[in-house]
C-alpha cells in the first residue's frame, strides 16, 4: 500500500511565510510595532506609524534555510483605540501556528486562516472587519 510522502525541505529551500492584513473596516489602523521572533522580512517590514490601508497589505517572513525558524508578531491600533495583536511562528517538523486577537475595542472584528499550511509557502491572511448590526445585537 502506497502511504502518502510527507514533504520536507531540501537543501535550499526555506520556508517563507506570507502575512496577509485585508483591512477590511472604516477604522484607521497604525502600525504600533511588527517584528520577527525568527527569519528574516523578505522585502518591506511594517513600520511603525505606518497607516495600513483599506485592502491587502502583505509581509513576507523568510526562515533563510532548511533548518531556520520563522516568526514574528505585528501590533495595530486602531484610531478608536485599543489594539489588534498579530502573531505567527514556525519551526522545522513543526506546523505553522497562527495568533490573533483584540483588546481593548469593539469597533472591529478580527477573524484569521491560514492556506496550504502544508507546503513552504503558506499564508496567513488577517482579517478586520466592522461589526454588523446583528453582531452587536443592534436590530434594524
Amino acid at each position: 500500500m502506497n502511504q502518502p510522502k510527507e514533504e520536507s525541505l531540501e537543501a535550499g529551500q526555506s520556508m517563507v511565510i506570507t502575512i496577509t492584513i485585508l483591512n477590511s473596516s472604516s477604522a484607521q489602523l497604525v502600525v504600533t510595532q511588527g517584528g520577527l521572533t525568527a527569519g528574516v522580512w523578505d522585502g518591506p517590514s511594517p513600520v511603525p506609524g505606518t497607516t495600513i490601508q483599506a485592502g491587502p497589505t502583505s509581509f513576507v517572513n523568510d526562515s533563510q534555510t532548511a533548518f531556520g525558524s520563522a516568526g514574528g508578531y505585528i501590533t495595530l491600533t486602531p484610531a478608536g483605540g485599543g489594539s489588534v495583536n498579530m502573531a505567527w511562528s514556525w519551526s522545522p517538523g513543526q506546523a505553522l501556528v497562527a495568533y490573533g486577537t483584540l483588546s481593548g475595542t469593539s469597533a472591529i472584528l478580527l477573524s484569521y486562516t491560514v492556506t496550504n499550511p502544508s507546503t513552504f509557502h503558506p499564508t496567513v491572511t488577517y482579517v478586520i472587519t466592522d461589526p454588523s448590526l446583528e453582531d452587536s445585537g443592534g436590530r434594524r
